[in-house]
């Protein structure tokens, strides 16, 4: 197999990363949204419908090419949608539902972990000192920063650890089911079909109509339409174009930062502290992050 460039596996890291700050912003706007009554299973819809919505707008201007898929990849397309994207919404919402925003994280990133036992086990892909040593110092700080040492706060039950577990293995399917279908489509059509298909689900659990009945105002519009674009449309093209460059098991690594990029955009914007043991677990995400490549640099000098 040809090896990718060294200054193409850095752009992938770049690109996993942005989509990480991109989904930590985007957060930060959806709990304003939701502290201000906007249900979660209705952002999670808009978002992927307004998503859905632009990207055939815009595809079938500039790449009517790109709205073809083969009939027997729709079954593909359509698990994507409803396992990979809609699945992690669900599972990390009801994990914030019945625990809360740390636990709910600091679950789902547990989903690197699976991902590079599947790549080892399943794949046959190494599980070099590095990866391993990556994978450890960033859980670590995802831990710190997410606060999971304070027992107290997490309120654990065992309804919520099974929803941010599964919200960890719907994320891990997501990356590597993606992966798959990168070798045979464009990462606007998997983005396309797969927000449609997931908006659809969304659609028979919670009717659009009862959304429009609520008589939202423009400016809870116009944060849908931040979503749409910035929460889904945005960072999962750079998720998938980083995955193009590097392997789901980096990327879904990096990803970690988000918890990172989080804390600093709720520091700067909406006032909120970090402790000396949250950048303590900061430093050792981006050490974690960087320790994926500053080895391999090592290596081929």
């Amino acid at each position: 197999m040809n090896k990718i460039p060294f200054s193409c596996e850095w752009l992938g890291y770049l690109l996993a990363f942005l989509a990480a700050a991109c989904w930590a912003v985007a957060g930060t706007v959806a709990k304003h949204m939701m502290i201000q009554g906007i249900p979660p299973i209705v952002l999670a819809e808009m978002r992927v419908t307004i998503a859905a919505g632009l990207l055939l707008l815009f595809m079938a201007v500039k790449s009517p090419a790109l709205l073809r898929v083969r009939l027997r990849d729709i079954p593909y397309m359509i698990v994507l949608g409803v396992v990979g994207v809609a699945g992690v919404h669900y599972s990390y919402y009801y994990a914030i539902s019945r625990t809360n925003v740390a636990t709910a994280i600091l679950l789902q990133y547990l989903a690197p972990a699976f991902i590079l036992l599947f790549a080892v086990f399943v794949q046959g892909e190494s599980c070099s000192l590095r990866k391993i040593i990556a994978l450890c110092f960033a859980s670590c700080g995802c831990f710190l920063m997410v606060g999971g040492y304070d027992l107290d706060s997490l309120e654990m039950n065992r309804a919520g650890i099974a929803a941010g577990l599964a919200s960890a293995g719907f994320f891990a399917f997501y990356s590597i089911f993606g992966e798959h279908g990168l070798r045979r489509y464009s990462v606007w059509t998997l983005l396309l079909y797969g927000f449609t298909a997931s908006a659809a689900f969304w659609w028979g659990l919670y009717p659009p109509r009862t959304i429009l009945r609520a008589h939202y105002s423009v400016r809870i519009w116009l944060l849908f339409l931040f979503l749409g674009v910035f929460s889904a449309i945005v960072p999962f093209a750079l998720y998938f174009f980083g995955i193009r460059r590097i392997k789901a098991t980096q990327a879904s690594i990096t990803a970690m930062a988000e918890p990172v990029v989080g804390g600093l955009v709720a520091y700067f914007f909406l006032g909120e502290t970090m402790t000396g043991v949250q950048l303590l677990g900061a430093g050792l995400v981006m050490g974690g992050i960087l320790s994926l490549q500053i080895v391999r640099q090592r290596r081929r000098h």
